[in-house]
């Protein structure tokens, strides 16, 4: 027994040192997924806020608006919505993000899509799904959005 206080106590530096190393790598490892989750939350949202303004636009029949109305075409929106995100941003028929290596990086949940005629606006909620490299922890990470856009005429 006195071997091994008198190891402790000539070991106690060493030890101290490890554990604040481990804090410190912790620290930096929870910081780094918390900053890398916030870009995927941006990334989606831009997206997303793209997808909105480009189908709400598209679906305005208003030719240079001579008329000065606006009449919002809702049942062809879902659809060019669809189309948007799984064209022109590239998404598969799952709204899923992949790397180049094939490993899926997001995924989109959309929830709810919501339109109304006046003012023309396109609302989009849902849930973006995530894999954290702290998965052991953390498992799935789930983010909600709410993305909006509204088109109004001012005279």
């Amino acid at each position: 027994m006195r071997q091994l206080r008198a190891y402790w106590q000539e070991q106690k530096g060493y030890v101290t040192l490890f554990v604040l190393l481990y804090c410190l790598m912790a620290a930096a490892l929870f910081s780094a997924e918390y900053f890398r989750l916030m870009g995927v939350q941006e990334e989606v949202e831009g997206i997303l806020q793209r997808a909105t303004t480009v189908t709400l636009e598209a679906k305005l029949r208003d030719p240079l608006r001579w008329d000065f109305t606006t009449e919002l075409d809702q049942n062809s929106l879902a659809s060019a919505f669809d189309y948007f995100l799984r064209y022109d941003c590239k998404l598969d028929s799952l709204y899923r993000r992949k790397a180049p290596d094939g490993n899926i990086i997001w995924r989109i949940e959309v929830t709810m899509l919501s339109t109304s005629a006046n003012p023309p606006s396109v609302e989009v909620q849902g849930v973006i799904h995530t894999a954290s490299f702290l998965s052991f922890l953390m498992g799935e990470v789930q983010i909600p959005f709410a993305v909006g856009s509204r088109t109004v005429r001012l005279d």
